[in-house]
């Protein structure tokens, strides 16, 4: 006669059909045996039955209602079937009949981050490891929990732990590569990658994320080797396609990026950033494309997120544009600003403020009387202005110079700025505590910009670009730090400029970009600042027009080359050919020969414009 104790060992051996039958025939005997049917739901469970163990451990419970362990399993069947809520309530029974049961509090804190209840889900995790502080996969838990509240150093610390207590824990270590790397801390992150690879060379996400790394850092080629590694690890890894994708558009091998991020899509159809990279990778010339028949027929999918809604209105209001209709590619781009818009904390009195103070604060006096502070050096080359105004465009035509290194949008002037906020703002923020700098923390903070971009120079360079747009925020620091720097000031047609910013999809711009007054307001804001740093600065600063380069590509070119202090080298003229990294919006535009096209784009679209024309200050009638 069978036994629970003969069936527990066939299920510990893992020979469930034997276990299974056993657990049966114990219940034909006892059909009240409680433990049987528990164990029964467990089996089911293992089996890929969430379902199945879902109903054979209730009927458990309803025999022996106060068992921990009863409602800690029901839990976990739940968690399995997505039902969180379920699940939550199963936990916390079993943590009611048992409150110091450390692996429930984990799984309740897995539920509970699942939830997106992060908050929660910390505190599930801390009183897991005050219960048992040496779990260290609880410590990676409480990091992921951290990373996803965007608690970085806390996460940092938690992956940190978890690695400590378990050395060998090759998720910890590239969890905390992830933060890392988004801290802009590369050379850590990449040390954290490649430490996972080294413990589990199949880990295809650690690939992944070193080629994504060094795409960061323009190597390129390595770069792709690494995404290709993570492709053939996991080919339904549809990450690591579409950085693969992204890896290959940046080097101007379109094609190739084309077709990778067409595989994203096969692997996961529902990847609607794959989608626009797509749109935003070639030139449309009908909408009967079956990229687009793809896009409609997506956008009716119930289970798409408003953000891949978003996704997939930007991507048909490009393809729309290139298709020269007018009036459906508005309609698309106005739909996903819409969206966009619904989790907007622009704050136009809030952004005016800002600019007054920063006005006030980097007066005459102030600059001058600490321009003796910086450094002398000649290397940085700052280029800024509003965003799609021509930056990219400026910097691959310098970055074309064998002398010049196109560092592209640098975090690091603003990531500075953070380092003053945290030595002076206990008294002040920014920009007020900019009064307190003096020669040693200017020294400082110089220092630390060049020791940064130390890691672009070779033997050839001479000049090294920066071509953060926003950085016009910030010129009074970068006088101070940088007093002998050049800075490039890119100027395009205001109602190009700011259509422009409304047609694209990207996060910045103070949240402002999804509504067109909203836009025209930021730009007057950022032409009153930059009329302040003209009237206070003393930098070498050159102003390149947009329309201006556009029509006499050589004639502008050169003057920029010799701003730059540089002899002319004719490759600046064939910029479309560089192939150096190019990772923002613009990487398919400038591997393309000058085109005279999105000059004064903004007449398709006139109609629309009367909030942009009126936040900019202009005549509705204005031609």
């Amino acid at each position: 006669m069978t036994t629970l104790d003969q069936a527990l060992e066939h299920h510990k051996a893992g020979r469930l059909e034997e276990a299974e039958a056993a657990y049966r025939e114990l219940l034909v005997r006892e059909p009240e045996h409680a433990d049987a049917r528990h164990l029964l739901g467990i089996l089911s469970a293992q089996r890929g039955d969430p379902q199945g163990a879902v109903a054979l451990i209730e009927q458990a419970i309803e025999r022996t209602p106060a068992i921990p362990d009863y409602h800690h399993n029901l839990g976990e069947a739940y968690r399995a079937l997505g039902a969180f809520d379920q699940a939550i309530a199963a936990y916390e029974r079993a943590l009611a009949l048992d409150p110091d049961r450390p692996a429930t509090h984990y799984n309740l804190g897995n539920a509970r981050q699942a939830q997106g209840r992060l908050e929660e889900a910390i505190a599930a995790y801390r009183r897991v490891l005050a219960l048992k502080p040496e779990e260290a996969e609880a410590h990676r838990a409480l990091g992921n929990a951290l990373h996803e509240s965007g608690q970085l150093d806390e996460a940092v610390d938690a992956y940190r732990q978890a690695i400590a207590l378990s050395p060998g824990h090759a998720d910890a270590h590239h969890s905390l590569g992830i933060v890392l790397q988004e801290q802009g801390k590369m050379r850590e992150a990449m040390d954290c990658h490649r430490k996972a690879i080294e413990l589990d060379p199949h880990f295809a996400e650690a690939h992944n994320d070193v080629g994504t790394v060094l795409q960061d850092h323009g190597d390129l080629e390595t770069a792709i080797s690494f995404h290709r590694r993570a492709v053939a690890l996991k080919p339904d890894y549809a990450q690591a396609h579409y950085s693969l994708g992204c890896a290959l558009r940046s080097q101007g091998r379109l094609q190739e990026a084309i077709a990778a991020y067409r595989q994203t899509i096969e692997v996961e159809p529902r990847y609607t950033t794959a989608h626009l990279s797509l749109a935003l990778s070639q030139k449309y010339d009908t909408v009967g494309h079956h990229d687009v028949v793809r896009m409609q027929e997506l956008m009716n999918d119930p289970i798409l997120s408003e953000h891949d809604v978003a996704n997939l209105h930007f991507a048909l209001g490009k393809i729309h544009d290139d298709c020269e209709l007018y009036e459906e590619a508005f309609a698309h781009y106005r739909r996903a600003n819409q969206i966009k818009g619904k989790a907007s904390r622009f704050d136009p009195e809030k952004l005016i403020n800002f600019i007054d103070r920063v006005i006030y604060t980097f007066d005459v006096e102030l600059v001058f009387q600490r321009s003796s502070y910086g450094s002398d050096s000649e290397l940085p080359v700052f280029i800024l202005g509003m965003p799609r105004s021509g930056t990219t465009l400026v910097e691959q035509i310098v970055a074309s110079h064998p002398q010049v290194h196109g560092a592209g949008e640098l975090t690091r002037i603003r990531e500075i700025v953070e380092n003053m906020v945290r030595w002076f703002g206990g008294r002040q923020g920014y920009p007020e505590c900019a009064v307190h700098l003096d020669s040693s923390s200017t020294k400082i903070l110089s220092q630390d910009y060049a020791d940064y971009i130390h890691q672009f120079v070779d033997n050839q360079t001479l000049r090294i670009t920066d071509k953060r747009p926003f950085n016009f925020l910030y010129l009074g620091i970068i006088a101070i730090l940088f007093p002998e720097s050049r800075v490039v000031h890119c100027l395009r047609d205001p109602l190009d400029t700011c259509l422009s910013g409304y047609f694209q999809y990207y996060e910045g711009w103070n949240d402002c970009a999804y509504d067109l007054s909203h836009i025209g307001l930021f730009y007057r804001q950022y032409e009153r600042l930059m009329a302040h740093w003209r009237d206070v600065l003393s930098l070498n600063m050159h102003v390149v027009q947009y329309e201006k380069l556009i029509e006499e590509p050589e004639k502008e070119a050169r003057k920029l080359v010799d701003f730059l202090g540089l002899p002319w080298d004719s490759r600046c003229l064939s910029f479309n050919e560089n192939k150096r990294a190019v990772k923002n919006l613009s990487a398919w535009q400038v591997r393309q020969p000058v085109y005279r096209t999105s000059i004064q784009r903004w007449r398709h679209y006139e109609k629309h414009l009367g909030p942009l024309k009126a936040a900019l200050g202009m005549r509705a009638d204005r031609v």
